[in-house]
């Protein structure tokens, strides 16, 4: 018998990152405000421009940290790519407020303004991101596999 896991179904806050950064990765592929372009389906999605502010500015640095710019699936799709996978990851898995490190499931951790902005942007949703999966790779998410 093949055994495979199972991954849980996304909860809606994880919905909400996926269309956004699909939204900011289109936006920014068409040369648009990818800021005013997330607060609008932000708003839409029922998120506030804060939220959009954060996520705007997690997804900056994340693409300053790899050196390049993030994939995404197109809008439609109901697969995750793989740096939408990791994004998830990454902010399921920052610190909570007050503690100082993120946890085992990425295991190089998080640079400090990343981890900042994944908690900032999970504050401003004011929902548990759970990420596209229960458990966390055994090597950095966003290398190409």
């Amino acid at each position: 018998m093949l055994m495979e896991q199972i991954e849980r179904p996304p909860v809606w806050s994880d919905i909400v990152i996926v269309r956004l950064l699909r939204r900011w990765v289109a936006a920014c592929e068409a040369e648009q405000d990818r800021l005013a372009s997330l607060v609008e389906l932000a708003s839409e999605l029922g998120q506030s421009p804060h939220a959009a502010a954060a996520l705007d500015g997690l997804l900056q640095l994340t693409e300053e940290c790899l050196g390049r710019p993030l994939k995404a699936e197109c809008c439609c799709s109901r697969r995750l790519a793989a740096d939408e996978r990791a994004v998830l990851l990454m902010i399921a898995s920052a610190p909570a407020p007050g503690q100082p490190l993120a946890s085992r499931d990425i295991p190089h951790g998080l640079p400090g303004a990343l981890a900042w902005a994944a908690t900032a942007l999970r504050r401003a949703m004011s929902d548990d991101v759970r990420g596209a999966s229960g458990q966390g790779p055994a090597h950095c998410p966003f290398e190409r596999q």
